[in-house]
């Protein structure tokens, strides 16, 4: 495996659910995450695998509160899972929200869930293998009412490697920048730079250039893999991406400029070498939004 291949988690779909105002009718409460010792809590995934119809649960909890992703097998080779629907306990209700069809088909073995702490809200978070041959990952927010957990919010689809993490006290959904995926090399050998996404109550934020410290450990990873195998432009590609957010766009263009005049800007068979390697990566990175170097 790779390193690029090895910094990958199974694929996944990320269904937020904020619960930071859930609002008992009658009573004039708001539920919170209370007596949270740590940012957040993550389930173990969801067996599901066998018999039509056979049933799995798995919880997350941090302080009082208490998640729940609770589903059936839908059988098949792709284990796909029926009936999904998370659960929501606080000392003042108990919810229940079915997934919708664009996310429950979607949901296979392995699905977790996540109870966040915030900030700037409390929050759940179901990580779910999407079922693909390589990926993917997608983001749903949901509101909070005093029905229930009401229709989707926002939602980010992020296509390989969602973990979740803390950065500057934020928990952040980290991810990879699926568009680098079979554009330099094919896709097991495919380096993806650092994406990270965060959830404000209301819709999802890219956050990656507020976390410079993460995208230079992201770009360090790039730089030594290129080192020891220079054939993989892929592993380049990602690290002049990092090199521009962190605004040293300039000095990796000047790196990829020499090893062009060196001829060393030789790749996987099939993909772009050479001037085309820069040419390509240049589009790429401008189409994405990065800066220009």
């Amino acid at each position: 495996m790779t390193g690029a291949a090895a910094a990958r988690v199974a694929s996944a779909t990320l269904v937020l659910v904020s619960v930071a105002a859930v609002v008992v009718a009658g009573a004039g409460r708001v539920a919170a995450v209370t007596g949270a010792p740590r940012p957040y809590a993550c389930s173990p995934g969801l067996r599901a695998p066998g018999a039509v119809g056979r049933p799995d649960a798995v919880s997350a909890s941090i302080g009082d509160t208490r998640v729940t992703l609770a589903a059936r097998s839908g059988g098949g080779l792709a284990h796909v899972l029926t009936d999904e629907r998370v659960v929501v306990r606080t000392p003042f209700a108990t919810l229940v929200r079915p997934l919708p069809r664009v996310v429950a088909y979607l949901l296979t073995l392995g699905s977790q869930v996540c109870l966040v702490a915030g900030p700037p809200a409390p929050s759940v978070i179901v990580l779910a293998y999407s079922g693909g041959a390589h990926c993917c990952f997608s983001a749903l927010g949901f509101a909070a009412t005093a029905a229930g957990l009401a229709r989707p919010l926002a939602r980010v689809d992020l296509a390989d490697g969602a973990t979740l993490g803390v950065a500057n006290g934020r928990v952040v959904v980290r991810a990879a920048q699926g568009a680098f995926a079979y554009t330099f090399d094919d896709y097991a050998q495919s380096a993806e730079p650092i994406v990270l996404e965060a959830f404000d109550g209301r819709a999802f934020v890219e956050v990656t250039r507020d976390h410079p410290g993460l995208v230079r450990g992201d770009a360090r990873t790039w730089d030594r893999l290129f080192a020891r195998d220079p054939s993989d432009l892929s592993y380049l590609a990602a690290w002049v991406a990092d090199e521009s957010l962190l605004g040293r766009g300039a000095l990796a263009w000047r790196r990829v400029d020499a090893l062009e005049a060196a001829s060393r800007l030789r790749g996987t068979v099939g993909y772009p070498s050479g001037r085309g390697f820069a040419r390509r990566l240049r589009l790429l990175l401008g189409a994405l939004g990065y800066p220009s170097g």
